[in-house]
């Protein structure tokens, strides 16, 4: 019976370390629209972990709750409020996110002459069920995630906004006589483009002169 009951904790350990993958995975996948795979996988493993702790420990679970019930009632109201609160931030972010993407892409169109519909950009909740259902229930390891690995990565794109232009220096200094070959090569091909149209011209109107 000892070694089931080691064996149900180590199992209880596994499913943890899923369930915390999972979360993760579908946390660092904030900016995209995914199938929802993760969070599939991870209330798998929240409800096995919740038999399995059932199995190894001696504690009664419904009669825990039946003794209990007010204690519990009130920090389960507080840890949903909680995790409503947090989905309306992240709501917020994702958004943003969206619409930033938008933005981005939207250049790349218009610079081949394309429109792009905001339509594919735009969230709804029905689409993201699975992300608000995250946010709210697993709040916790989505705040840990923001505060470190966001976090993180928040700062990255800041010093990389205001160092940036230090690394275009550094390439510009290298390849200084190949860009400037470059330039003088794309200006050539410029002259000759258009000493090509005023050559096409000038015989369009002779042959229009000979002609009338």
């Amino acid at each position: 019976m000892f070694a089931i009951l080691e064996w149900a904790w180590v199992a209880v350990a596994i499913l943890g370390l899923v369930f915390g993958f999972c979360i993760i995975k579908a946390e660092s996948r904030e900016g995209d629209y995914y199938d929802g795979f993760p969070d599939g996988w991870a209330i798998f493993c929240f409800l096995g972990i919740l038999g399995l702790l059932q199995f190894a420990t001696p504690v009664d679970l419904k009669n825990w709750l039946l003794t209990n019930y007010m204690p519990f009632l009130i920090y389960s109201i507080i840890y949903f409020a909680l995790g409503f609160s947090w989905s309306i931030f992240k709501w917020y972010r994702f958004a943003r996110k969206r619409f930033k993407k938008y933005n981005e892409d939207k250049v790349k169109w218009e610079e081949s002459d394309r429109y792009l519909s905001c339509e594919d950009y735009l969230p709804t909740p029905s689409k993201n069920k699975d992300r608000i259902i995250r946010w709210i229930l697993a709040w916790p390891v989505s705040v840990f995630w923001a505060s470190t690995c966001d976090l993180l990565v928040w700062i990255g794109e800041k010093i990389y906004n205001l160092t940036g232009e230090i690394y275009k220096k550094i390439v510009d200094t290298i390849f200084a006589d190949l860009i400037k070959e470059d330039e003088i090569e794309k200006e050539k091909k410029k002259r000759e483009e258009v000493q090509r149209k005023l050559e096409t011209e000038a015989f369009k109107q002779k042959a229009k002169r000979t002609f009338d």
